[in-house]
């Protein structure tokens, strides 16, 4: 639910422009707040009641400004559908935590199942960042000595969460796996000073990936062998690729390169995107293309394989097999209309990716030039002239302009001013 009523009300200041609310730096935002809606549906349908927490997100959690993700906190063997999670931030972006309330047992406030803040003079960049595992009730049971040969114990009801994060923690977008702990005691249904610190346990947060490279997004697991597939770039900044990872994998260093391995799913030099996995993990469709390959949408069939153990002493890890078949090409773009293939005309540009290290020698960036006819990298013209160079700005953060894809070939703009005898210059 969200409230805007506190937003200043501002115009653009011309003549007969409409008036609108817009919080400007510093100025009041809105406010979103966690409700649930139980709805009747029959031959029509009707409000049956609103779920609201007794104490307000902002009231629990002053710090929090904006609410960018929610859900049930359910997933691949996570069935229970009485608590809600919300991804929440801050004004200024460099705090973020996962809050879940216990919807039907009526728990007056949220509990922080994961927090992060991000390193000074950085922010936190938000995404579908949380895929619930499960989440079930345990039971603790403690004994407790009273003295004087005395003793007895106590039992009391546990949630157990277990779920991906996405997290840059790192400095790179990777994959995590977070175990927490939620304590069903009286205190939970109590005021909100009561709430001791061990009502909420985080037990474990592993990173399942790592490395200089990037987990782009999370397409799902396949909880009978614990097997997460995701996009991300491990073999080049300039390809998407889909991957698989296995959960089972401790991150024990001696064998981490062989049994916590990233096995690549799709066809390499090639970019693949608007990836989808099925429900039950056996079927990924892409979409896939080079500069030099026109766009296909194919449909691969996926089976998989967990051997336990670990040849090596001491380690408890499971070696991963996944068999990739291409089951059929679905949408295949004509070679012979598009303007990449077959006999090249004299007035064709083709892009041409190139890489260069930056004067600190800290990173390799990656770019795209636009050449005109009968230009290249490797040979120009005899007796030509140098060419005047236009640099395309990049407009980020969050947006890759080179990649091994065959849009690059479809820019009119950058074509039609290297055809005029320019030098177009893309770089991220």
């Amino acid at each position: 639910e969200v409230d805007s009523s506190e937003v200043p009300i501002v115009s653009s200041g011309v003549a007969g422009a409409e008036w609108f609310r817009y919080p400007r730096a510093g100025e009041p935002n809105a406010r979103s707040e966690p409700r649930v809606v139980s709805l009747r549906v029959d031959s029509d349908v009707a409000v049956e009641a609103v779920w609201r927490p007794k104490y307000a997100l902002a009231a629990q959690f002053p710090w929090v400004e904006y609410v960018v993700r929610a859900g049930w906190a359910t997933g691949c063997g996570a069935e229970r559908r009485d608590w809600v999670w919300l991804a929440v931030l801050d004004r200024e972006q460099t705090r973020l935590g996962i809050v879940a309330y216990d919807v039907f047992s009526n728990a007056p406030f949220g509990v922080l199942l994961y927090e992060e803040t991000a390193p000074r003079g950085t922010w936190i960049n938000t995404c579908d960042m949380v895929h619930f595992l499960s989440a079930r009730e345990i039971t603790d049971r403690r004994d407790v000595h009273k003295g004087k040969g005395q003793s007895g114990g106590y039992e009391r009801e546990l949630i157990q969460f277990k779920m991906l994060i996405l997290s840059e923690r790192s400095g790179f977008r990777h994959l995590y796996h977070s175990e927490v702990v939620v304590s069903k005691s009286p205190a939970l249904a109590s005021k909100i000073d009561n709430l001791k610190p061990d009502e909420v346990r985080h037990v474990s947060l592993r990173a399942i990936t790592s490395g200089e490279w990037m987990v782009e997004a999370l397409l799902g697991v396949d909880d009978s062998q614990a097997v997460a597939y995701f996009t991300g770039t491990k073999d080049t900044p300039l390809e998407c690729h889909v991957y698989a990872v296995s959960l089972k994998s401790n991150s024990l260093p001696q064998c981490a390169d062989e049994r916590n391995a990233v096995i690549r799913i799709t066809q390499p030099k090639l970019t693949h995107t608007h990836c989808s996995l099925s429900a039950d993990a056996r079927w990924l469709v892409t979409n896939c293309s080079s500069l030099t390959t026109p766009p296909r949408t194919q449909l691969i069939r996926l089976s998989v394989a967990v051997q336990d153990g670990c040849v090596e002493d001491d380690c408890a890890a499971s070696a991963l097999h996944v068999r990739v078949e291409l089951a059929g090409v679905i949408v295949e773009k004509r070679s012979d209309v598009m303007p990449n293939k077959g006999p090249r005309p004299s007035d064709t540009v083709q892009p041409e990716v190139f890489a260069f290290t930056t004067r600190d020698q800290r990173a390799t960036l990656y770019g795209c030039v636009y050449l005109p006819p009968k230009w290249s990298m490797e040979a120009k013209p005899r007796d030509a002239a140098p060419l005047p160079a236009l640099v395309a700005v990049y407009g980020g953060p969050g947006v890759q302009l080179v990649t091994n894809d065959y849009r690059l070939t479809l820019h009119a703009k950058h074509l039609a001013l290297a055809r005029r005898g320019l030098a177009v210059i893309v770089i991220d």
